[in-house]
């Protein structure tokens, strides 16, 4: 299958730059400009303005790309089984994430996948969240399990994205602490002001973690300098300290038991972050990749 065109465009999506595209595809920028042109006036239509920040695609435009991703998605998958009937198929499909939450998932879909794909091989990279990222940019990792403040990148898809409360929790032996074993699962935490714990020491995730910016960014608009008494990239040991009552912390609300001996708050606004399943922008996924999503996109559901 010939899909040149598909490729040109695609490469025109992923880059938003003629000169970019062009060299990704490792032919000239005006043969990249012409073949646009040529396009263009083959279908009579515009599909591309061209302009100095970045290309816009028009409604035309637009389609004919969608058009472009299907038609790839159709040659690999077509690929793909006259491979496996030729009992050629070598598909490896890597997974990166966390050594807990993340591996936990994994774990979780392992079974499943290999029930309909028992031919390929399914890894696991471990990786927190900002070296997880590292790895599908120099394709180290298919997918990656993550969390993100903001759903917009010009890098990755985020699919499924899973929205998480971060609350504050305070020991039970804190002034400030309340009897919270008769909260309901789904209640409203009470609310607190930062500034009441300017003096408290703070249990901090390390920068690798996905709120960690986000975090320090709140204390700072509150012009808190939090004590950091502890740092770990693992929230359950975070959540571990406070339960021993060596100071605050800001983390999950799903942790939260009525049986811990911790009082939890609601920031406001509140303080949300998105697990999200994670892959390069613009990625044609392969059957097998397809099924990896759906999997791991219905545990975000599950453990919500």
């Amino acid at each position: 299958m010939n899909t040149t065109c598909q490729q040109y465009m695609i490469a025109l999506a992923q880059t938003g730059s003629i000169t970019r595209a062009a060299k990704q595809l490792n032919i000239s920028q005006p043969a990249l400009s012409n073949w646009i042109t040529s396009l263009e006036n083959q279908l009579g239509v515009q599909l591309i303005i061209r302009s100095k920040k970045q290309l816009i695609f028009t409604p035309a435009g637009q389609l004919y790309l969608n058009g472009c991703y299907r038609m790839m998605q159709i040659k690999q998958r077509t690929y793909s089984r006259i491979s496996a009937l030729g009992g050629t198929e070598k598909e490896n499909i890597v997974i990166s994430g966390t050594p807990n939450g993340g591996a936990q998932i994994f774990s979780s879909i392992f079974s499943s996948f290999r029930d309909k794909y028992p031919a390929v091989k399914l890894s696991y990279l471990e990786g927190y969240n900002r070296q997880t990222l590292q790895y599908i940019a120099d394709g180290q990792a298919d997918f990656g399990i993550c969390s993100t403040l903001d759903l917009e990148s010009a890098d990755f898809e985020f699919s499924n994205p899973t929205r998480r409360e971060m609350v504050l929790y305070l020991p039970s032996s804190h002034p400030l602490a309340y009897d919270a074993s008769g909260l309901k699962y789904n209640e409203e935490f009470p609310t607190i002001s930062l500034q009441k714990l300017d003096h408290i020491d703070f249990m901090m995730p390390t920068e690798e973690m996905s709120y960690y910016s986000g975090l320090i960014s709140l204390f700072q608009k509150r012009g808190i300098r939090p004590q950091i008494l502890f740092q770990s990239a693992n929230v359950g040991v975070l959540y571990k300290m406070v339960l021993q009552g060596n100071g605050a912390a800001i983390l999950p609300r799903s942790l939260f038991s009525p049986l811990d001996p911790v009082s939890p708050f609601s920031l406001r606004p509140k303080f949300i972050i998105y697990s999200v399943l994670a892959y390069k922008k613009g990625k044609i996924l392969t059957p097998a990749q397809e099924l990896v999503r759906t999997l791991i996109c219905e545990q975000f559901e599950i453990s919500d």
